[in-house]
């Protein structure tokens, strides 16, 4: 027998073995008989063994291909409360958010669905819903359900919150922050025209999850800079260029004022539309790159040089157009762009990419309409936009409002934006009563397969994965990695995967697919319903520090423990790897596991004896 404590400092042979296990699946079926419901597969979890024949679709997992980081999901969150709720008081308004609060205080324990991972755009029109009582003990519940990111909770963890500069097709009325004609040094500049409590509510979700993104985006200039005098259509008048971006360092400067550091800030929201109904401007590729990088220059000088400026913020349709020339133009200025959903395809994002590898990729905005299908709209969502625009490079995924009323209000008056009505994540009626719609589980359902497994932990990669098999062209399959704050933990790999085999030769027949699941020379086999599925894969490896040794270092190991030792017996064992860990400088072997892979199984925990002292 060796004491552990004569080996800690010397050259220690292990060999590896894999032991992977999914005990973690979401799932949010056509049928609504499951709505994001989890569960947890303990103690019967399915494991990886050694591959067989594969099933009616083989995903193949390849962790060997990295690609971007994400972000979050998420929606806009408007600023326009102030008609609904007088926030922080005792004397609330029946708003929105008030009677959904009420609401879901009679409603039994756990009956709130737990909505996406993700990003939020914060709108006027939300944040007239969303509004809160501050002594209310459930609007804190309905802001940890939304944005609690810890690890395993049962919450979306909610990360990316678009914000708009001034007024927007869901604002109460037209403004910005400087409505005085000619004032170009700004002295009426003033933050506080967008509502008070506007920056309550983001500090309170802040405080639910640190990692929370915001990003700042203007739907117009002020009036006094454009040629029709006027923020809805129109265009920037080009004398106001180095103006407008001093404006957007004014922003910045005072969201940051208000405890709201950006994460990003786009210098204007979709630049190709020029509706007059409500705040647009046009504004060409060129002039968008000299805002651009004076703004980079301004925001160096003033502190804000690890916020990013995102282009374009439009349709994929011009993706190898509008945005190629951005970049072209001021490579040095922007970070990368953003797409929207309402004209083109996600597959049109690669003509950006191809172009410009190295710079980010964003999606923030798409709108479902009231009346549509549900399963189809979670089909299409997932098909092009959460598995579909991630698999050609977005960091992020965000959908237009967070909560309007059923009839997509409130609105700007006289606007035609959004017609028919635009469907938010959450609908808050009238009487109190709320729905989750179908924007929300698709979120959530891609929201759980990137959250950090630690306190301010990596976020989720991309990574290579293909589908074979008969039934491949049935499942869509998105795969990320997330890595750990000690490189010694374990990693977990997640998959999002949408089965839309709902008919048969033309006939409605939503049909279940039997899959199996490689991934490092194992395999794993699980039937996916009809609906979406994201499934958690903790992965069991040793610390990135064992090194692999010579293959005359092969040799029989012996393991022991403090509490229980066993000698095995050299002829039992059959090596599938080995490394050994030179631990010179450690003092200690705290974490170190010891993996047998005997004859042709996969040891169980039992076999697993902790090296410690």
């Amino acid at each position: 027998m060796i004491n552990p404590r004569s080996i800690l400092c010397t050259t220690l042979l292990i060999p590896l073995a894999i032991s992977q296990q999914i005990y973690d699946v979401w799932a949010t079926t056509w049928d609504r008989s499951q709505l994001f419901t989890y569960t947890n597969l303990a103690p019967d979890p399915i494991s990886f063994v050694s591959p067989s024949t594969a099933g009616q679709a083989d995903i193949a997992v390849n962790d060997g291909a990295v690609f971007q980081d994400m972000v979050g999901f998420g929606a806009a969150l408007s600023t326009h409360m102030q008609q609904l709720v007088r926030l922080r008081s005792d004397d609330v308004d029946m708003s929105a958010l008030s009677r959904l609060l009420r609401a879901h205080s009679q409603q039994p324990q756990g009956k709130l669905p737990t909505p996406p991972r993700a990003g939020i755009h914060v709108t006027d029109a939300d944040a007239r819903s969303y509004t809160q009582n501050q002594n209310s003990a459930t609007y804190w519940s309905i802001l940890n359900t939304l944005f609690d990111p810890t690890d395993g909770a049962n919450a979306a963890g909610l990360s990316y919150l678009r914000v708009p500069l001034g007024a927007s097709d869901f604002s109460a009325s037209v403004y910005s922050f400087d409505d005085v004609a000619g004032d170009t040094a700004f002295n009426q500049f003033n933050i506080n025209r967008a509502p008070s409590y506007l920056f309550s509510v983001l500090r309170d979700i802040q405080s639910v999850n640190p990692y929370l993104r915001v990003n700042l985006v203007p739907w117009s200039p002020p009036a006094w800079m454009k040629d029709g005098g006027s923020m809805n259509g129109g265009s920037l008048q080009m004398q106001y260029t180095g103006i407008y971006a001093n404006y957007l360092l004014k922003c910045l400067q005072g969201f940051e004022n208000h405890g709201i550091s950006a994460y990003a800030i786009s210098i204007q929201n979709e630049p190709e539309n020029s509706n007059p109904t409500y705040p647009t401007c046009t504004m060409s590729a060129g002039q968008e790159a000299q805002i651009g990088t004076a703004l980079r220059s301004l925001m160096d000088a003033n502190g804000f040089s690890g916020v990013r400026i995102i282009g374009y913020e439009h349709n994929w349709d011009d993706a190898g157009g509008y945005p190629v020339q951005l970049m072209q133009d001021a490579p040095n200025a922007f970070s990368g762009v953003a797409f929207h959903c309402y004209e083109g395809t996600y597959t049109q994002q690669s003509a950006f990419h191809n172009a410009f590898p190295n710079k980010e990729i964003y999606f923030t905005e798409c709108s479902g309409v009231y009346g549509s299908d549900w399963w189809q709209d979670i089909k299409w969502y997932m098909s092009n936009l959460f598995i579909g625009s991630v698999s050609y490079g977005s960091m992020s995924g965000l959908m237009w409002n967070v909560a309007l009323d059923g009839q997509g209000n409130p609105k700007l008056p006289g606007t035609d934006s959004c017609s028919p009505n635009c469907r938010p994540v959450v609908t808050i009626s009238s009487d109190g009563s709320y729905t989750f719609n179908q924007e929300f589980y698709s979120m959530a359902q891609a929201s759980k397969a990137i959250l950090p497994r630690d306190v301010n932990g990596p976020w989720g990669q991309r990574i290579g994965v293909s589908v074979g098999g008969g039934l491949a062209a049935d499942l869509k399959v998105t795969a990320f990695v997330t890595g750990r704050s000690n490189p010694s933990d374990w990693r977990r790999y997640s998959l999002v995967v949408m089965n839309w085999a709902d008919t048969q030769n033309g006939a409605w027949s939503p049909t279940p697919i039997r899959a199996t699941i490689d991934f490092r020379g194992m395999q794993a086999t699980y039937t996916f319903p009809v609906g979406v599925t994201t499934l958690w894969c903790p992965r069991d490896e040793l610390p990135e520090h064992f090194v692999q040794p010579s293959t005359d270092m092969m040799s029989t190991v012996v393991a022991s423990a403090s509490e229980r030792s066993e000698r095995v017996a050299e002829s039992s064992i059959t090596f599938y790897a080995a490394r050994f860990l030179v631990c010179a400088n450690a003092p200690k072997l705290h974490g170190c596991f010891l993996h047998l892979h005997v004859t042709t199984r996969i040891l169980n925990p039992d076999d697993l004896y902790r090296l410690s002292d």
